[in-house]
């Protein structure tokens, strides 16, 4: 171990430059999450009826599936929480433009990547549910349900 810091610090100034990244990184990364969080709890103080719809996504050792989601028309934002994305919404209808993205290992290469959308998918959402908006890739359509 003191061979590997003694030949870390040789590096000079470099040596600095690379620790000062590694806490710059940490404190911006601190400091955006913190920001999340107060931007959410202020909207939902302001919207105190709002329905919290949770986009589905996972990654697991083979695949990744990503479900990205832009507020077109109704009273939403979106924000991270647990790193997942939700959109806030108020009740009643919203419309949504919705992305799908599935990836795969492939045989000629290394990624197969497979997108659907850019769709619009308008939503009726009640007050005092929670919701889940995901992907079936077999139908291919976006499916709202109820968690």
């Amino acid at each position: 171990m003191e061979k590997y810091l003694e030949a870390f610090f040789s590096m000079g100034v470099y040596a600095y430059v690379v620790i000062a990244i590694f806490i710059l990184a940490a404190v911006f990364s601190f400091v955006s999450i913190k920001m999340n969080k107060n931007a959410l709890t202020k909207w939902l103080a302001v919207h105190p009826n709002a329905v919290k719809i949770e986009l589905s996504s996972g990654n697991n050792v083979i695949t990744q599936k990503q479900l990205y989601a832009r507020v077109i028309s109704g009273e939403a934002a979106i924000f991270n929480e647990k790193a997942k994305y939700i959109v806030c919404a108020d009740p009643g209808d919203i419309v949504l433009e919705v992305t799908y993205t599935y990836t795969r290992p492939g045989v000629l290469h290394k990624n197969v990547t497979t997108t659907w959308g850019p769709a619009k998918v308008e939503l009726n959402v009640e007050r005092g549910k929670d919701y889940l908006l995901s992907f079936d890739k077999k139908e291919e359509q976006f499916k709202l349900s109820s968690k």
